[in-house]
């Protein structure tokens, strides 16, 4: 059974931390700091550039929860068509 507005208030979640992700991996790979506070909201951790991959990974993960979550919204993706079901 779907919980559309569960699964919106989820998403927003995942977006959040998606993006707390992406902020490491660009302050860990681009300005040149060794050592990041990332902060997903639920937990504050110190990551480093030996994380590095780790975080990729984990971020992956969350991109495929949320597109999950995005296509369960959507009914997968699918589109019915009815005929007859239009004037």
């Amino acid at each position: 059974m779907s919980d559309p507005a569960w699964e919106l208030a989820r998403l927003k979640k995942i977006k959040d931390i998606i993006d707390a992700f992406d902020d490491a991996i660009l302050a860990l790979t681009v300005t040149g700091v060794s050592e990041y506070s990332l902060n997903t909201t639920q937990s504050t951790q110190r990551v480093t550039r030996h994380d590095l991959n780790q975080l990729v990974i984990s971020r992956a993960r969350l991109f495929q929860q949320y597109d999950s979550l995005c296509a369960r919204l959507s009914n997968g993706g699918a589109i019915q068509v009815i005929p007859g079901a239009l004037p």
